[in-house]
């Protein structure tokens, strides 16, 4: 997203100057005292709310115009903006329109203001004491509706199961009742004799009957629809204003792949994602490398020692075995699990069916309650950049070759490992789908990495 928000602002003819977090925002502002500071809510280091309170206490900075850029400004309101410090906010994911009018907005009604901007209250306390009390009666009353609505249709269930038991002694009853007395009955012989006796339409009834439980054993569907129609960001951000519980299926259809990814949520959080068909990059074992939580030979060789049979989570292996502890493990599910729903939010075409109160083991065991807000934030810059990424990769199978003149003329040791790496395994015969299996990397860093290569012309399409 900060590519997109730089090239829409030079374009419109700012000088922009970009900052990676929050703390090195402050630090650049602190430099140079900017006309205006854009600022994303979730940072790491130091969130927006921490870097406006931060820009309130400096005196050469206190009076510079904040816009705060978030998922949910349409829900902020002055009191809240005032408690920042920031003048005013945008909803991400925004058009460069919005950002032009929100941005020269700000900046004047700065340029008109000729009072300082009034210090901050200084109730954080209160006001955190109350969000938990909050949040607490929320949860409990949102608990009991849920044991109330399960309990409701168990009951369902239950009166459906008597139903079903009813019919099939009925049906039972009555193809006995035509038998002859001296002939026994098998399995076979009776379920011949159901066949014979009922109607067609007896036994859809009695299959018609057995549907309905199905659903109702696994969750019941809350919502479904198209990505195409409604995008996924809305339906997530949707689902964690109400605070569900249940399983997001997203469904991606092509003509030539079809893929599922399963998010697990409990109370409006993440608990858990499962893909299914998906690339070997989003496999556990990626992660568990990447992080140095494991190694290739000890990955490989217990994955080549699985027993035959119902498999053990690989995860859950490892715990038992004393390769991992269980912290190790969340660490590498929350990559694994982010990844997934950023892979997600990706999708241009497909499904999504939300069924509530459904689950899956592994998310029981996980539970990693994942806040859905953060995720959709990094999600939504991830597609701002594959947008990018996509203008200069146009497939995955493109080959590209190495410009020898153009890698000659600079210094090798100015790039970053990861960026050597790849630079080192383009040779003009090897798709980009075949250096990324070569090199293990995950997709959205290749790309990256690529990117900026072709940008440099270090390489070029073969």
């Amino acid at each position: 997203m900060r590519r997109v928000v730089e090239r829409t602002l030079v374009q419109a003819g700012f000088e922009v100057v970009l900052a990676a977090d929050g703390r090195e925002g402050l630090e650049r502002a602190s430099a140079m005292v900017p006309d205006l500071v854009l600022v994303d809510f979730v940072m790491p280091h130091m969130n927006g709310f921490q870097l406006c309170q931060a820009l309130r206490g400096i005196d050469n900075l206190a009076r510079v115009p904040v816009v705060l850029m978030s998922a949910k400004a349409d829900r902020i309101g002055d009191g809240f903006l005032a408690q920042t410090g920031a003048l005013d906010a945008i909803t991400k994911p925004f058009s460069p329109e919005a950002l032009l009018a929100v941005t020269t907005h700000a900046m004047a009604r700065a340029a008109a203001q000729s009072s300082p901007p009034p210090p901050l209250a200084d109730d954080s306390g209160e006001r955190s004491t109350l969000s938990r009390e909050a949040r607490a009666i929320d949860d409990d009353e949102r608990d009991a509706e849920a044991a109330r609505e399960a309990e409701d249709r168990r009951r369902e269930l239950d009166a459906q199961a008597r139903r079903v038991a009813a019919r099939v002694a009925e049906l039972a009853i009555d193809a006995i009742t035509a038998s002859p007395a001296s002939e026994p009955l098998a399995q076979e012989a009776l379920a011949a004799r159901i066949e014979a006796t009922a109607s067609p339409e007896a036994l859809l009834g009695f299959a018609g009957e057995i549907a309905e439980m199905v659903p109702a054993l696994r969750g019941e569907v809350g919502l479904e629809g198209r990505i195409e129609h409604v995008p996924l960001g809305e339906v997530l951000q949707m689902l964690q204003h109400l605070r569900q519980t249940g399983v997001l299926e997203v469904r991606r259809s092509g003509a030539d792949e079809a893929r599922t990814i399963s998010v697990c949520m409990s109370h409006g959080t993440i608990d858990l994602a499962l893909g299914r068909d998906q690339d070997q990059e989003f496999l556990l074992g990626r992660y568990l490398l990447e992080e140095e939580l494991l190694d290739r030979d000890d990955l490989e060789r217990l994955l080549s020692a699985r027993a035959p049979g119902p498999r053990t989570l690989l995860g859950t292996r490892l715990v038992k075995l004393g390769y991992l502890s269980h912290e190790e493990l969340q660490r590498a599910l929350v990559r694994q699990t982010s990844e997934l729903v950023y892979e997600s939010l990706r999708w241009k075409k497909g499904s999504y069916r939300f069924v509530r109160f459904a689950t899956r083991p592994e998310a029981l065991e996980a539970r990693l309650g994942l806040p859905i807000g953060a995720i959709l934030m990094e999600g939504l810059r991830r597609v701002d950049e594959w947008r990018l990424i996509e203008e200069q990769i146009r497939s995955w199978d493109d080959v590209l070759r190495p410009d020898r003149d153009a890698i000659a003329a600079i210094d090798l040791d100015r790039l970053a490992p990861e960026e050597r790496s790849v630079l080192d395994a383009i040779d003009g015969e090897k798709s980009v789908r075949a250096i990324a299996s070569q090199l293990g990397m995950g997709s959205f860093e290749l790309g990256k990495i690529l990117f900026q290569l072709l940008t440099a012309r270090l390489v070029r399409a073969a």
